[in-house]
């Protein structure tokens, strides 16, 4: 590590242009990447590879899923959606939802309108009595051959034009459907990203011009966050479906992975330009400060981007692809943000301040800046000067303080809960948020929600024929499983499809009208239904496949319903030597939830032991100081603690961004800690002389402790923009993340310090 800085020492301190114009032209490579970007904001790209989650994915490959299915919710929330205005402008809906559609349109638009449905289109509160109810539907299916974005695009056709049109007094008009819901969650994700990055970045900027009171500092910050973010999204491209394919397309929690950089990339300038000024009111020359920057500085940095990349790449043991990505990104990040402010920095401050230097001293020998020692506190190290006296004179009482306080976190840790929604990445009072509350209050849920039965077997063996009818009437019993328009459990499978597309032919084959003889012609039965029905059958049988389809009204959290009712159903299959497998995206969802708990506890040991491997193995080599690297260990390990207590008693649960702040507080805590045991091992004489012990102390939080304190401020601005997110996933996740980079504040700069006045005082003796 000393030779690979002291080559870069050699090089800012020398050729100073030529790594600048080195990091320019990378640059331009890595921008030309990042115009490859894909995003997918589908819930299922959280799926785990478990065997129901594959099994979806099969259906959806093979029978190309149900299609996407439009529905057009007619409200009347003060009065009746039957009224002949009501109907009237139902069925002009359906009209324009039927041009919309054009060729794609998959049979009828149904309308509550039409009095042939019944009430099976009306809201729950339909009263036939006296013709009431508040809330009708009109619904359409499109063709299931259709590629996602494209019936996406098609979807998005229907509701513009239905938006257009002129609604009567008293009637809301809302579309939905999943392209459309897909739409405007990536139309979401478009609007959050430059508004959140551009309100961080002012924040972090005016926390810097108050820190340095320099333009030339601010705008080198500015521009180093810039190109940091151009190398994230080039290697996040390299790395995707487009290149290498290692990673899948941003997801949701990835667009907050710029606003994080900002956070985390502008401690290396502060770090950097601190030391670089503290070294030039040493007297020394722009070559030598910069030199010195990055020897000194430069080894914290090489330790905290490792230990930080270690506890973002342990979302790599998630079973959840999006999460995997999203550590692989921001470890990626930060090291762009390592590479990119340790060559712009120094290079860039030389080339600036060379030019105001007298000739005589500019050349003076790097190894006359090295020295270390006390300089005047100016800024926020005045301010650190002052809270360094706490844990240099009661050492055993803030070490008490902390220990209880973590028993006390730990405990309301385990009180936390997990939850895992689709509703977590809808805005508030958004379209899709109005759709799905409605869908719910109005009809139970989502009238497009389907659970499946997938068999692998010869669907044309007459017992399994015969096992399959018989779980179809067995799913018809569930009050899981809506009617139809014809009053009848909405459940089909190939052999009731095909005996309902024959009708009476279907005696031909062996069909008795209720089973299949044993040795009825199945295979003969399917092809003739085929060849009556080709895009019904092609539905529930194909490629070796045979699909139960019913739709149903698990909603969100009724997963354990839909195992109540359809495992068994599944099981009965499974014994004719078929295999059955129920899955649903209600099921997949709760297998989301149960990876999302097991990876909590096992994320959290992973970066722990890592990093203290990492940090024990460092100090032993270096010094044979082996109990400093579990010291350093002190912020992140008591943060972890901390924040999931805070998370507790702010009400805050675990969900696909929360479950990321152990590994990301261990990422930001390690760091803090490095910098600190990092400036006392160059600042301790070594003996356990109080005095000199508290002098050194003195030196490490009034100097390092201020650039932390700096570094936390705009860390802290960085992630408080995600609280003006619409999502409120994102939202917790940036107020925890805050709260947890001033817990690494607080236990860097007193925790820490108290311990190593401990450890000093008896390695001394």
């Amino acid at each position: 590590m000393n030779y690979v800085l002291r080559t870069l020492a050699s090089i800012v301190a020398r050729r100073p242009g030529l790594a600048l114009v080195g990091l320019l032209l990378v640059t331009v490579v890595f921008a030309g990447l990042a115009g490859s970007l894909t995003s997918e904001t589908d819930l299922t790209s959280f799926s785990p590879s478990t065997e129901r989650a594959v099994a979806l994915d099969d259906i959806g490959e093979t029978f190309g899923g149900q299609g996407e299915v439009v529905q057009i919710i007619l409200e009347a929330p003060e009065g009746n959606i039957l009224t002949a205005e009501g109907t009237a402008f139902a069925q002009q809906v359906a009209e324009t939802v039927r041009t919309a559609a054009g060729e794609y349109l998959v049979g009828e638009v149904n309308s509550f309108a039409n009095r042939d449905t019944g009430g099976a289109l009306l809201s729950q509160d339909y009263d036939a009595t006296s013709e009431t109810a508040t809330a009708g539907l009109v619904v359409a299916a499109l063709d299931p051959s259709l590629e996602p974005l494209d019936a996406q695009d098609v979807a998005v056709g229907i509701q513009q034009a239905v938006e257009a049109l002129d609604t009567p007094a008293g009637i809301e008009v809302i579309p939905f459907s999943q392209g459309i819901l897909n739409a405007s969650l990536s139309e979401g994700m478009g609007a959050d990203l430059p508004r959140l990055l551009g309100i961080s970045l002012l924040l972090v900027l005016a926390i810097l011009a108050y820190t340095y009171r320099s333009v030339t500092d601010l705008v080198l910050g500015f521009v180093g966050l810039i190109v940091t973010i151009v190398w994230t999204y080039g290697l996040a491209a390299l790395l995707g479906p487009s290149y290498l394919g290692i990673t899948g397309p941003l997801s949701q929690i990835s667009t907050i992975v710029p606003v994080l950089l900002v956070g985390l990339g502008i401690d290396y300038a502060i770090h950097l330009t601190g030391r670089y000024r503290e070294q030039q009111r040493r007297g020394a020359s722009a070559r030598g400060a910069a030199s010195t920057a990055v020897m000194t500085v430069g080894g914290a940095l090489v330790l905290a981007t490792a230990t930080t990349v270690v506890g973002f790449l342990t979302n790599v043991a998630s079973p959840l692809p999006p999460i995997t990505d999203f550590g692989i990104f921001t470890a990626a990040g930060v090291i762009s943000a390592f590479i990119v402010f340790l060559v712009l920095i120094p290079s860039a401050r030389h080339v600036l301040d060379r030019r105001k230097e007298d000739p005589a001293t500019a050349e003076l020998p790097d190894e006359t800046e090295l020295e270390l020692g006390s300089g005047d506190a100016v800024g926020l190290s005045r301010l650190m000067q002052r809270a360094s006296a706490v844990s240099k004179h009661f050492p055993v009482p803030v070490i008490g303080v902390a220990v209880l306080v973590t028993v006390a976190a730990v405990v309301a840790a385990t009180q936390v809960a997990t939850t895992f929604s689709q509703d977590d990445f809808i805005p508030e009072g958004s379209l899709a948020d109005r759709a799905i509350t409605a869908l719910e209050d109005y009809f139970g849920g989502d009238l497009s929600e389907r659970t499946y039965i997938l068999v692998r077997g010869d669907a044309s063996d007459p017992a399994v024929a015969n096992a399959i009818l018989d779980a179809e009437e067995a799913l018809g019993q569930s009050e899981l499983v809506r009617t139809g328009q014809d009053g009848q459990p909405d459940v089909s499978s190939p052999p009731s499809v095909a005996v309902e597309v024959l009708g009476e032919d279907a005696a031909v084959y062996g069909w008795d009208g209720s089973r299949f003889a044993p040795d009825a012609d199945l295979d003969g039965l399917y092809a003739a239904a085929r060849d009556a029905a080709p895009a019904a059958m092609s539905g529930t049988l194909k490629d070796g496949l045979a699909l139960i389809s019913a739709a149903t009204t698990a909603g969100q959290d009724g997963a354990d319903l839909v195992d109540h009712d359809f495992k068994p159903a599944a099981d009965s299959i499974d014994e004719t030597g078929a295999e059955a497998i129920a899955t649903s995206q209600v099921i997949v969802i709760d297998e989301i939830l149960s990876a999302l708990q097991a990876s909590q506890v096992r994320g959290i040991v992973i970066t722990l032991v890592a990093s203290a491997i990492l940090l024990v193995s460092y100090y032993w080599y270096v010094g044979r100081q082996p109990l400093l690297g579990l010291i350093t260990m002190t912020p992140s390990t008591l943060v972890t603690a901390w924040i999931i207590g805070s998370m507790w008693a702010l009400g805050l649960s675990f969900n696909v961004l929360t479950a990321m702040v152990a590994s990301l507080a261990i990422g930001i805590g390690v760091p803090y800690g490095i910098h600190i045991t990092h400036r006392f091992r160059h600042e301790w004489d070594g003996t356990g002389d109080a005095g000199k012990v508290d002098a050194a102390l003195g030196e490490v939080v009034t100097h390092t402790g201020g650039a932390l304190l700096g570094s936390a401020a705009t860390t802290v601005a960085g992630f408080g923009t995600l609280a003006f997110s619409s999502l409120a996933p994102i939202q917790q996740f940036g107020t925890i993340t805050a709260l947890a980079i001033a817990y690494a504040l607080i236990a860097a700069t007193f925790v820490q310090p108290a311990l190593l006045k401990l450890w000093a005082q008896r390695r001394g003796r």
